[in-house]
């Protein structure tokens, strides 16, 4: 069951757990720059975009150095939009290769109907030949002319009109074996040349088999789209509330104070305010990093580790910072 969304604000305040150990990893374990490395590894069934892809990642290598190497804290809100506009043109490129398939799918419906018609025409002229060469009329005249040869022989005084009869009757049979010969011919050649625009193309067996991986391939890259969606809402909802906590913060401790190095002595109000607004952000951020996980998004989960290790980081530089008096 996938887990819902909550505010941050609306996180209760709980003491905070998962700090970072020695050896600068989450009480997890894992390490976010392992995890980071990790994210497209499966996508190459679905057609992976590697510029995009590998831009997502330059982005989540440059968010980390600057949470924990105190470089240039003023570019997070760069940073991070950049991560949300690389992903939001990683769905639209997943977009448009789907509908390249599914054009490409029509292609091909096409050329497959019009090779199911030669196969049906073919079939149909097949029939009417075999029918052709059963004809029983041409039979029949042959036996009746059988039957007044032996009627000449026996009737003599009837041989004027049993001839008449005769050469009416040759005379038909040679009219029907010339129509039916010129017929059998014609269809013939109509199968010769049915044939031939069958084997030029692809076969209809063929055709379905890269239709069946063009529907898949279109079917995984909407289902891809439909699953990345949601996360993109989610991770810019999180980005205007970690936007906001920072401006709570730099109201409180001052312009310079999200650098650890710059952090200023503290009264014990200021102090206590701060430790309670970083305990509820940790707690928050855990549980959007447990639902990215519930929801498999790979980039959104290492920023959420990333932004975790941060605000851990402050809440030890915080505790450790003498009270003012």
């Amino acid at each position: 069951m996938k887990q819902e969304y909550i505010p941050l604000d609306e996180f209760p305040n709980k003491s905070n757990e998962g700090m970072l150990n020695d050896e600068g990893t989450s009480s997890s374990g894992l390490s976010t720059r392992t995890r980071s490395l990790e994210l497209f590894d499966n996508m190459e069934e679905s057609g992976s975009f590697p510029k995009v892809e590998r831009k997502i990642q330059s982005l989540l290598d440059e968010l980390a150095e600057v949470l924990f190497q105190s470089k240039q804290p003023n570019d997070l809100t760069r940073i991070r939009k950049a991560i949300a506009e690389q992903l939001q043109l990683w769905c639209q490129a997943c977009q448009e290769n789907a509908d390249l398939y599914r054009s490409q799918q029509r292609k091909l419906k096409s050329r497959w109907d019009s090779q199911t018609d030669i196969l049906s025409q073919i079939e149909s002229t097949k029939a009417s030949l075999a029918e052709v060469h059963k004809a029983e009329e041409i039979s029949n005249l042959k036996t009746s002319i059988t039957h007044l040869d032996e009627e000449i022989q026996i009737l003599q005084e009837k041989l004027a009109i049993v001839t008449n009869q005769r050469n009416t009757l040759v005379k038909r049979l040679q009219t029907y074996d010339n129509l039916e010969k010129k017929k059998a011919l014609s269809m013939e050649d109509r199968l010769l040349t049915l044939q031939e625009q069958y084997d030029a193309h692809a076969n209809v067996s063929s055709l379905e088999k890269r239709m069946e991986v063009l529907k898949k391939r279109e079917d995984l890259l909407r289902l891809m789209v439909g699953q990345a969606l949601p996360g993109m809402q989610f991770f810019q909802r999180l980005i205007h509330q970690i936007q906001a906590v920072e401006t709570k913060l730099i109201s409180i401790l001052g312009p310079t104070s999200l650098s650890e190095a710059a952090l200023p002595p503290l009264t014990d109000v200021q102090r206590t305010s701060v430790l309670s607004l970083l305990t509820s952000t940790l707690h928050s951020l855990e549980s959007a990093r447990q639902i990215a996980d519930s929801n498999t998004w790979k980039p959104i989960i290492v920023c959420l580790e990333l932004e975790i290790v941060y605000f851990e980081n402050m809440l030890t530089a915080i505790t450790s910072t003498p009270v003012s008096s």
